[in-house]
This record gives structure tokens, C-alpha cells and sequence, in this order.
């Protein structure tokens, strides 16, 4: 049974939000799927699409007891183009100034 990103995010922040003084997320880029993250050491078929962890992870900022943020697993030399590095760059955005990852996807 496939749960899906979402509601696996909501069940371990609900988790971390207690009783804790902080909490923060670490994403290995190489969970995205390769179509919208192909730069990074391991590729996972069928992973995450960028779109659904832009809109999960968008305004965790907002969390006061968040504190941290770690992208990990991005190789450049696999990213042809760029493409890893502006989904890198999307989900920092989308995580710590929301409405601004927002109007850029819109644009």
C-alpha cells in the first residue's frame, strides 16, 4: 500500500513538533524522481516528483520550532543543464520564502 510523500511528511512532523525544542528536514535530492532531479549519485525510478515535495514542504518556515534545513545527494557532474540545481533551488525556496517559490512557478 503507497501512502505517498504527504502523508508520510505529516506523520513525522506531527512526531517531531512534540515535545521537542526544534525540528528540521534533511532531503536527499537523489528521492526525487530522475525526470525532474536526474543530477545526483543514485537515481530512484518513480521517486518523489519535484512538484508534490514543492507543495508538501512549502511554508515549513512558518513552523517556529522549525530550525534547520540539509539538502544532501546532488552531483554535478549528472546535471546536465542544471535541472538538479534549480530543483534544489525550488525546494529551498518553496521551504523558506513560500510565496516566493509560488510566483516563480506560476511565472
Amino acid at each position: 500500500m503507497e501512502r505517498g510523500f504527504a502523508a508520510c511528511f505529516d506523520e513525522a512532523r506531527t512526531r517531531v513538533q512534540t515535545g521537542t525544542a526544534g525540528w528540521g528536514i534533511s532531503f536527499d535530492l537523489d528521492g526525487l524522481d530522475p525526470r525532474d532531479a536526474p543530477g545526483t549519485g543514485t537515481p530512484v525510478e518513480q521517486g518523489i516528483r519535484l512538484a508534490d515535495a514543492l507543495r508538501v514542504l512549502a511554508g515549513c518556515s512558518h513552523d517556529p520550532k522549525f530550525v534547520a534545513l540539509e539538502l544532501t545527494e546532488y552531483n554535478p557532474l549528472r546535471d546536465f543543464g542544471g535541472q538538479t540545481a534549480r530543483a534544489a533551488t525550488d525546494l529551498v525556496c518553496a521551504v523558506l520564502a513560500p510565496g516566493a517559490a509560488a510566483m516563480e512557478l506560476a511565472a
